[in-house]
Parts: structure tokens; sequence; C-alpha cells
């Protein structure tokens, strides 16, 4: 009967520690998955405030451009002219 109470006793302890074990591997996952995904969110916001660079210098440029072939009075298809049209 001791055997038998020390031996419930063992599997006891043991099943403590498994789940301790557990429960702190699931706390290091759930950590490392955190970083990942704040890693993600800054890079999508860096990704995302050079898109928006680029976008603007090219509308910047465009406007340029367009206010460069008035002053020059191209012609809307691409060809010179005098700014008037026909």
């Amino acid at each position: 009967m001791r055997e038998s109470r020390e031996s419930f006793q063992h599997l006891i302890r043991e099943s403590r520690e498994e789940r301790r074990a557990l429960h702190e591997e699931s706390a290091r996952q759930a950590a490392v998955t955190q970083k990942m995904f704040e890693a993600t969110q800054k890079t999508f916001k860096d990704v995302r405030t050079v898109g928006f660079a680029i976008v603007k210098t090219l509308n910047r440029h465009t406007r340029l451009l367009e206010s460069m072939d008035r002053k020059l009075g191209v012609r809307g298809n691409g060809g010179t002219g005098n700014g008037r049209t026909v």
C-alpha cells in the first residue's frame, strides 16, 4: 500500500512538472510569435512609407514635366507645337 501511495505521489509530481514545462514552452512560443508579429508590422510600415515617398516623388516629377510641356508648347500627343489646338 505504501509503495502504491509513493508511486501515486511520484506520478502527481511528474505530471505537475510536465504541466509547468508545457506552460513555460507555451509562454516562450507566445513571446516569439509576438516579436515576429511586431517585426512584420514594422516592415509593413517601412514598406508603406517608402511606397508613399515614391508616389509623392513621381507625382512631383509628373507635375514638373507637365509644366515644362506647357511652357514649351508641346501638344498632348507628344508632338511639338505652339500649344494651340486646331
